[in-house]
């Protein structure tokens, strides 16, 4: 059973290498600490300590979870856990148990019912978090006691119930959409310890009184909303069947429209590709990069599920591609000049015959999947989805109807595409949605920072990893030189 540990933290330095040390590791697949700018070194401490760190520039606890979903490779079980070390890992068998032992869907852990807590939770904390339990005993007939943080849920559930709460509706969302749904909820008692460091919710007004109204008007809110007809229940798991890949037990929603990856692509020819890069290595080397940067970004494509993935690329570039490729993938010539022109020629071509459409750069294969399969799921809520990339563009955009005018005069490379095409967005009253911020190759930083990736995991991107074997020694004197200057 693979079970990946998603760790919000903002400031955490003091004691996010008590909470790594205590989960233990027998039992967990991954880690990954999703820090919103702590300025007191936390990231440093949790890589050394092993875990992945993702920086979520976008604040907000329900945001630092969706991000740390984004970014789990595979798991069929996910725990959520405060960075503050409040709650205990070394109890997350406690917390596992039931869905191990296969008689709960989402497992809580309640602060209220376990033993050390009596001086933990602040009155008001406490008072909120008994009123809200009892309306959701109240609404929806779930008995609770408590809405911690501490918390375990099949994976395949959380991609069922599309959550979708940044803020202080995340803690409620999860356990109201699944109550709606008919999944099983259930309680476990947990320790619970005075944090450390100041809460960022709890121990502010602003924060309290925050998280009460986004809380309780939740609770209300989706009391009147209909349950969703046709949301399948997971089957429930035999105690012999352990370990279980959870995602095999239950169907998927198989509701959404016709899902398409289009690649921006462009003939592999000298000096007419990353042209950024030209200055620093070889034309020759800089072609062949891009060779293996296209094919297995590709690979990566093909390898999501419930995918159509084709290529689109300028009108000379067609026939060369489609003999590059084969009979592999289709090939779509745009229409007009520019990266503007392409991804306008994507969403005319695709999207018109109803399917979600996205446009994705050729130059990412070390993207997780599971970056791509969010962006279709926030699709189906959002008119649009971006990625934003550190360099003021973009490195993907989706939508489900074209909309001529919203690439109009810069494309995804380029410095504050991101902005401008937010811009045009809000203009057109578009609703938009975002993954997390990325990098693509285009100067030799970015290509420094992929090589260094790429020899942890080579897997990741085989094509590009065995180029980097090959040019080792000029990407070497490229690095002295980036770091000299």
């Amino acid at each position: 059973m693979r079970v990946s540990v998603i760790i919000p933290t903002y400031n955490e330095a003091q004691a996010i290498g008590h909470v790594l040390a205590d989960l233990p590791a027998e039992l967990v697949t991954e880690v990954v600490v999703v820090d919103s700018h702590s300025t007191d070194g936390t990231p440093d401490v949790a890589r050394k300590m092993g875990a992945q760190v993702i920086e979520e520039p976008r604040r907000g606890y329900g945001r630092a979870c969706l991000t740390g979903l984004a970014n789990t490779e595979s798991p069929d079980v996910v725990v959520f856990l405060d960075g503050d070390y409040s709650d205990r890992p070394s109890e997350l068998p406690i917390v596992l148990a039931p869905i191990i032992e296969g008689r709960a869907d989402i497992v809580l852990g309640s602060r209220f019912s376990g033993k050390n807590n009596s001086r933990s939770v602040p009155w008001h904390q406490w008072f909120g978090n008994r009123l809200a339990a009892g309306l959701i005993r109240l609404f929806y007939g779930v008995r609770v006691s408590d809405l911690g943080p501490f918390r375990a849920a099949r994976a395949d559930l959380l991609r069922v119930l599309e959550l979708e709460e940044t803020t202080y509706g995340w803690a409620v969302e999860m356990i109201l959409k699944a109550a709606i749904a008919g999944f099983r909820i259930v309680e476990v008692p947990v320790s619970y310890y005075p944090r450390i460091g100041k809460s960022k919710i709890s121990g502010t007004v602003k924060g309290t009184i925050g998280a009460a109204w986004f809380i309780l008007s939740r609770i209300v809110g989706y009391y009147f909303r209909r349950p969703r007809a046709g949301t399948p229940r997971p089957a429930q798991v035999p105690r012999d069947q352990f370990p279980v890949k959870f995602s095999s037990q239950a169907p998927m929603v198989s509701s959404h429209p016709k899902r398409t990856l289009v690649v921006m692509a462009k003939a592999p020819r000298p000096g007419l590709v990353k042209t950024r890069l030209i200055e620093s290595l070889p034309s020759l080397a800089v072609t062949a990069l891009y060779r293996c940067l296209l094919e297995d970004t590709l690979a990566l494509a093909k390898s999501l599920t419930g995918v159509e993935v084709a290529v689109m690329c300028p009108e000379p570039d067609q026939a060369e591609l489609a003999r590059l490729f084969g009979n592999a993938v289709r090939v779509v010539a745009q229409k007009g000049d520019g990266l503007a022109a392409g991804l306008t020629s994507v969403f005319r071509h695709f999207a018109a015959a109803g399917q979600h459409v996205i446009a994705f750069n050729s130059d990412s294969p070390h993207l997780a999947p599971s970056v791509l399969h969010s962006a279709f799921e926030i699709l189906e809520r959002q008119d649009v989805v971006v990625g934003p990339t550190d360099d003021g563009g973009y490195y993907l955009v989706g939508a489900k109807a074209a909309h001529p005018s919203l690439f109009e005069g810069d494309g995804m490379g380029t410095q504050s595409a991101f902005d401008r095409l937010l811009t045009r967005a809000t203009a057109l009253r578009l609703s938009t949605g975002f993954t997390q911020p990325f990098y693509d190759i285009d100067v030799p930083s970015d290509l420094i920072l992929l090589a260094r990736e790429l020899r942890l995991a080579p897997e990741r991107a085989p094509r590009t990893a065995e180029w980097f074997k090959e040019w080792d020694l000029a990407v070497a004197e490229l690095h002295r030189g980036t770091s000299g200057a």
